[in-house]
């Protein structure tokens, strides 16, 4: 496996999910940090919230839903295309959904920031994929 990365966003409404897929992350030693956000609101506002070195948390890669209440993954990649490049820059964001709609996938595409778009559940193998992504960005 390649380099830690320092902190990873998991951005899903389901707690069960959430856990596993720390768990694939811790497995894999894959990141120093493991974050995470139930929607894409609060997922927005732990990007723009500086924490206590007074540094955007910026992590180097966002695991994101599509179907989420609040705020789905669309709407949460409309918003971050919005936000300062100095809050986004360098990040890769994946989604990891049950969608299954061609739709879905090309909606999400269409966002320049989504560089994969993966079924869930999560696997050991899949992990590895987006920690491998990450590394060579």
């Amino acid at each position: 496996m390649s380099e830690k990365l320092k902190r990873i966003l998991l951005v899903d409404d389901s707690e069960a999910t959430n856990a596993m897929n720390v768990y694939l992350f811790n497995r894999l030693n894959g990141a120093e940090q493991i974050d995470v956000a139930k929607n894409g609101a609060e997922a927005i506002e732990y990007l723009t919230n500086k924490g206590e070195d007074g540094e955007y948390p910026r992590p180097e890669l966002i695991v994101l839903d599509l179907n989420m209440p609040v705020m789905n993954g669309i709407e949460f990649l409309e918003a971050y295309r919005e936000l300062d490049e100095a809050i986004k820059g360098g990040i890769i964001i994946i989604m990891l959904t049950t969608s299954m709609l061609e739709s879905d996938e090309t909606s999400a595409r269409a966002f320049e920031s989504v560089v994969g778009y993966q079924s869930k559940p999560l696997t050991l193998e899949k992990a590895e994929e987006m920690l491998t992504k990450c590394a060579r960005s």
